[in-house]
């Protein structure tokens, strides 16, 4: 069982990362194969590898969300439907999944079944699950970042069945009626939770019914750097907990009655309440991945308990991993999924060792040490701390917060005073507890940065720790500490020779950040938007980018001028790694850094690759022709940053530097705007390739069409970070490689 659930999971994992969904001809090539080895068990992990293909194959080809025809994009339609899940409310807007079943456009009603993603900004009204709708909205494709190490939100949308968003556009919307459903029951319940009004409604919303949505960012950020993010994600040790609680109760209660314990033994009597209370914490929890896992297992062994049959525990959980597949292909794309999944695998593995004194505190350890690969596959950084939190923190949640939540919910329904009164309880453990991890986030440092990531981690990371968690006795167990140490000091990716350089313009949306990598240093030029929910890209794009180059230190932070669109990362990219200096054309405020002008006349070698400062001539400017602008050459190929310089400022240095000004490589001034990109300067610099940082048709039309067809005429290839996502660029000694797009280098099937 343990080896047929390995081949189907290896299986699947291939498929998710097809370029394209193969034609039907292939699934039924797998197919025959199968028929065909079938009577050969020697093969039987190959052939449970093919069928793990094929199942992802045929679950993807039947569950391709609905396409859209061009005409009902980027206008005002009017969907008729339903949300689907809890809304998503903030100060400035409201997000939901809506369900649509009719479209219409210009009085031409098309029906079908379809997702969105919708937002509704000014005045949204309350909005609920189940909620029928007539509503006017303007959609268009998903689309997300593409960068190296970076979340692939059109990926996330995809595996939802979301192709398109939107969001609600003008007056006239309908409320046409609503239904019952569970979504609505879990949203009452997150209603009353936030009548708390403590900073602990976020946490009893993910304890309760599985909503993370109410999660103030630092309280976030606390739980991963002690290690306790799995506590607030219902997950196999609620599920246990609940149902464990329910199978002693009944079985107590049937011991009382001897008549019946005669016809039917109380342990498997109390098997189907627990599986009744697991299924209905699961169903509150809205069927989450780690949910499932659990669910399915306690299932396999309440269901063993019931017909007196001994399960085996690695069988069990090898069912639970084929039922969570078959069910749901995609799910191997998550990080809940493997955290999950492996989490009972090293308790199961390191049980077999663990010395009897001091147990507990030896299993958060081995816990730690095989879930750390899994962390750095997904960009995750492990915590120190994560043991010692963990054995005082899960007996208090699974003792005493949980119950106590559990039975407060319930009796806010059916004894308002009394139950009320428990949720105030519960919250101020809650906040006691969010105290205590404040505290020790800053008193003991524990939270510790990990270079390598991604793939390339993981066969090492769960070697090493499968060796050292290996049953006593066996030989060379300490060589496992050598198999980490890939992981604590990697190998730089693509090692680039003295003289040479990496270049990467990211995509951030309409914005620009850009990283500059010699053999031995650092450059961050810019770090991208900062929007009004919070969201920024310095820690979620650039800052993965780094981490994926295995790289936690900035040399040096150029921070072009002072506006959001390049700036409103900082923060988030000083947070999370080091940044040793700052230099910016305006003044920009950055706590913790003390920032230096941009000043024309600077520069500075590093590795063989010369760095110098062409603009501005005089400190204190203001706007976009404050801008700082570099040059980057290795003697033989050269880079021109220009920031946000608008004609004015390019004639500037087209008048003071002439023909010096000729790269091999531009970023053009201000996204491709008509305010720059000025004849002068395009014929003076005549780049072989021309990159404009800007967002996917975004409402500004950046990169303007007469800018790019002036570029051409120079002989310049354009690149675009909306179409191509990141562009990496090679300059080695010998001349600049071929840039290469990343959203095409890396396509994955729902692109």
């Amino acid at each position: 069982m343990v080896q047929i659930a390995i081949g189907f999971t290896v299986g699947i994992l291939l498929f998710q990362h097809q370029s394209q969904i193969p034609s039907l001809f292939w699934l039924l090539t797998g197919v025959l194969a199968l028929w065909a080895g079938f009577r050969f068990p020697a093969t039987r992990l190959l052939q449970a590898l093919v069928l793990g293909f094929c199942w992802a194959h045929w679950y993807a080809w039947i569950t391709q969300p609905a396409e859209l025809s061009g005409q009902m994009l980027n206008r005002d339609v009017w969907l008729t439907g339903t949300i689907q899940n809890i809304p998503d409310r903030t100060p400035d807007r409201i997000r939901f999944v809506f369900a649509a079943d009719s479209l219409e456009l210009h009085g031409r009603k098309v029906r079908g079944h379809w997702r969105f993603r919708l937002n509704w900004y000014d005045d949204a009204p309350d909005l609920w699950a189940g909620d029928q709708w007539r509503l006017p909205v303007r959609l268009k494709e998903a689309h997300g970042m593409a960068n190296p190490g970076g979340f692939d939100y059109q990926g996330w949308l995809y595996m939802q069945g979301i192709r398109y968003t939107g969001y609600v556009r003008g007056e006239g919307a309908q409320k046409l009626g609503q239904e019952a459903g569970l979504n609505r029951i879990r949203q009452g319940i997150t209603r009353k939770l936030d009548q708390e009004g403590s900073r602990a409604h976020g946490v009893m919303r993910a304890l309760v019914v599985g909503d993370r949505t109410g999660f103030e960012p630092v309280d976030r950020d606390l739980f991963a750097k002690t290690g306790t993010s799995h506590l607030v994600a219902i997950s196999g040790l609620h599920i246990g907990l609940v149902a464990g609680l329910v199978y002693l109760l009944v079985q107590s209660l049937w011991r009382w009655i001897p008549r019946l314990c005669l016809r039917v033994p109380a342990k498997v009597a109390a098997a189907p309440a627990a599986m009744l209370a697991a299924l209905g914490y699961s169903a509150l929890a809205g069927f989450s991945i780690p949910t499932q896992r659990a669910l399915i297992m306690l299932l396999v062994v309440m269901t063993g308990l019931m017909f007196r049959r001994q399960v085996s525990a690695w069988n069990t959980l090898s069912l639970a991993l084929l039922a969570v597949l078959a069910w749901y292909p995609v799910s191997v794309l998550s990080a809940g999924f493997w955290l999950s999944f492996v989490a009972v695998a090293v308790i199961l593995y390191a049980m077999i060792s663990l010395p009897e004194k001091h147990r507990w505190l030896y299993l958060q350890i081995a816990v730690g040490l095989g879930l750390a690969p899994i962390l750095l596959v997904f960009q995750m950084n492990p915590s120190l701390l994560a043991p010692l939190v963990n054995s005082i923190a899960i007996p208090l949640f699974s003792f005493v917060l949980i119950p106590l939540l559990m039975l407060s919910t319930l009796l806010a329904y059916l004894w308002p005073g009394v139950g009320h009164a428990l949720l105030q309880a519960s919250a101020a453990v809650i906040d006691q507890g969010l105290l205590a991890l404040s505290w020790l986030v800053e008193h003991v440092p524990g939270y510790v940065f990990i270079g390598a990531k991604g793939w390339q981690v993981l066969v090492p990371g769960l070697a090493g720790a499968a060796l050292l968690l290996a049953p006593r006795g066996i030989p060379g167990r300490y060589l496992g500490l050598l198999m980490l140490l890939p992981i604590l000091y990697p190998p730089r990716p693509d090692p680039v020779e003295d003289g040479g350089f990496f270049f990467t313009l990211l995509d951030v949306g309409q914005g620009m950040a850009a990283v500059v990598e010699t053999r031995n240093h650092v450059l961050v030029f810019d770090t991208g938007p900062r929007f009004r929910s919070g969201f920024e890209t310095g820690s979620a794009v650039v800052v993965p980018f780094l981490y994926s180059r295995m790289i936690n230190q900035v040399d040096t932070l150029v921070l072009s001028h002072g506006d959001s669109d390049h700036v409103g990362g900082a923060h988030g990219l000083a947070n999370s790694v080091k940044v040793k200096k700052l230099l910016s054309g305006e003044l920009i405020g950055l706590k913790g850094l003390e920032q230096e002008p941009c000043l024309a006349g600077d520069r500075w070698t590093w590795d063989g690759v010369t760095f110098e400062v062409l603009f501005p001539f005089l400190p204190g400017g203001e706007g976009n022709n404050a801008s700082c602008v570099m040059r980057i050459s290795n003697g033989r190929d050269s880079l021109l940053l220009a920031g946000d310089i608008e004609a004015r400022a390019e004639q500037k240095l087209v008048d003071h530097y002439g023909k010096s000004l000729r790269s091999t490589m531009v970023v053009a001034p201000h996204h491709g705007s008509n305010s720059s990109s000025s004849p002068g300067f395009v014929q003076m610099t005549r780049p072989a390739y021309v990159l404009f940082p800007a967002g996917y048709k975004n409402r500004w039309g950046f990169p303007a069409e007469a800018v790019i067809k002036r570029w051409q005429d120079a002989g310049s290839a354009p690149l675009d970070t909306g179409r191509a996502g990141a562009i990496i660029s090679r300059f080695s000694r010998d001349g600049l490689l071929e840039p290469t797009a990343y959203r095409e280098s890396h396509r994955r099937y729902w692109y």
